[in-house]
């Protein structure tokens, strides 16, 4: 059996920061823009939202390897868990989305 562990942070990064709000690639938060992974890009502010989700996927014994199918299926499923996580109701008593969507306007 194996098992993967995502995590999604959605930052909010401000319009028209420009080469103020540029971050470089760091362990736990890589870089994005030309030359992606490694390049760098505009850094998120202030706002983050994490999802977290897990899915594993049973191989035929004990010591079988992954098949490439088998773990296309866990990220499309791991795809579909956040896509359901994202629509849900948080803590706050609104949905992720709304939540994330209120950061424009200075919500938090």
């Amino acid at each position: 059996m194996y098992k993967a562990r995502c995590y999604l942070d959605l930052d909010w990064a401000a319009p028209g920061m420009g080469g103020s709000g540029l971050m470089s690639l760091e362990a736990n938060n890589p870089g994005v823009g030309p030359g992606a992974p490694g390049g760098s890009g505009v850094g998120g502010i202030a706002q983050t939202l994490r999802m977290q989700q897990a899915e594993q996927v049973y191989t035929t014994t004990a010591i079988s390897a992954i098949t490439q199918a088998q773990f296309n299926t866990m990220i499309d499923q791991l795809a579909a868990d956040l896509k359901l996580e994202f629509a849900a109701t948080n803590s706050t008593g609104q949905t992720n989305l709304a939540q994330a969507a209120g950061w424009a306007t200075g919500a938090e």
